[in-house]
């Protein structure tokens, strides 16, 4: 496909109308199941060239309401389905290599991208504007993406990642229908106070800011829609005693009794990474683990200056379909406890600073599918 495409582009090199001489790539955009029209499009509000994070991609086609729910699937998975029936279409080209985890990252090709085009403003999906000098606004539009701050806006995303952006605008809390929001590199030091507004949010992002707190009054409960938090390790967050049901992704959380509390509740958890275990909460850290059934990567990280061993007997027996363990503090009698031969799905497994004196490796040459391990 990638060479049929490239001998098209230079047979049209020069030619004008796309409608009149691309018919043949038009209908394959034309014939697309109408739930992948608008994902397809979608990646063409990207910059040429641009390579694209399937990850990061699932959040948008989630938070633009994309993906239709289905009663056996998460959003997740139906919308990796999605991803799957486009590649297997030739619409967008593979980037890089495949691994364990299935594709990372792809693009589009310069033709591909071409129809998206022009197909996003005849239909008037969106606008797209190489920076801010040059963008003019439209009431009409249903999406504005302005490359040169990655900011998409008057849709259910903002991602302001990677950008020189140092304050997020009150504007932003005007946005009831928000539902991603990124601030993830950034300078970003404040939150507004009325980030307490955007109720529908599902993921929040503030990874590698300079943001140390929720404004004052604000949980995350607050949110009764989030689905995924990722915040600068180590950040505390007010609690408060109501369940998120739909939470799944939980990073970079200091480990306190509020946490704690909400763990026992948030038992659908798929991802977690808490820092700030000691001696008060290791316990009911692991009790509330117990509970999570749909558990896939967890992480757990001591507090500084506390030398505080981690019993993981006291999870036992742990999450069945944990594929990641990363455990960043001293074990518990000195040695990997035998209920980890249980985790056939566990395929990385770190244990940096575990000071384990009695050899791993009977327990784990147990383990079908692990495939890189650190100790020490």
């Amino acid at each position: 496909m990638d060479s049929v495409l490239e001998i098209l582009d230079s047979e049209l090199n020069g030619t004008q109308g796309l409608e009149r001489h691309n018919r043949t790539l038009l209908t394959s955009y034309t014939y697309l199941p109408s739930q992948l029209k608008p994902c397809f499009l979608y990646c063409g509000m990207f910059p040429g060239d641009h390579i694209i994070k399937v990850n990061r991609l699932i959040h948008f086609w989630v938070a633009e309401g994309f993906i239709e729910e289905h009663p056996r699937k998460t959003l997740e998975e139906v919308t990796k389905n999605y991803l799957s029936q486009l590649m297997e279409r030739n619409m967008f080209q593979a980037y890089g290599y495949q691994d364990r985890v299935g594709l990372r990252k792809f693009k589009l090709h310069n033709l591909m991208r071409d129809i998206a085009i022009h197909m996003l403003r005849k239909e008037e999906f969106s606008m797209t504007f190489p920076n801010q000098r040059n963008c003019i606004y439209a009431k009409e539009v249903g999406r504005l993406a302005i490359h040169d701050t990655s900011f998409s806006f008057r849709s259910s995303t903002i991602d302001l990642s990677e950008t020189n952006a140092k304050n997020l605008p009150t504007e932003i809390c005007d946005l009831i229908h928000l539902r991603y929001l990124s601030l993830r590199r950034t300078k970003v030091s404040t939150l507004p106070a009325l980030l307490h507004r955007l109720q529908g949010l599902q993921t929040f992002d503030f990874r590698d800011t300079k943001v140390k707190s929720l404004p004052p009054g604000t949980a995350l409960s607050t949110f009764p829609q989030m689905r995924r938090v990722y915040a600068i390790a180590g950040l505390r967050i007010g609690w408060s005693c109501k369940s998120l049901s739909n939470l799944q992704t939980l990073c970079g959380l200091y480990c306190d009794k509020n946490l704690t509390s909400q763990l026992h509740l948030s038992t659908r958890l798929t991802k977690l990474y808490v820092c700030g275990l000691d001696k008060e909460n290791c316990i009911e850290i692991c009790a509330a683990i117990k509970k999570m059934q749909y558990l896939r990567s967890l992480t757990i990280k001591r507090s500084a200056n506390v030398d505080k061993t981690l019993d993981l007997e006291s999870m036992s027996p742990p999450p069945p379909h944990l594929e990641i363990l990363d455990v960043q503090m001293r074990m518990s009698k000195s040695h990997l406890p035998q209920c980890i031969s249980s985790l056939k799905y566990l395929h990385t497994i770190h244990l940096l600073g575990s000071d384990l004196r009695i050899d791993p490796f009977s327990t784990l040459a147990q383990l079908p599918k692990l495939e890189i391990t650190l100790t020490g």
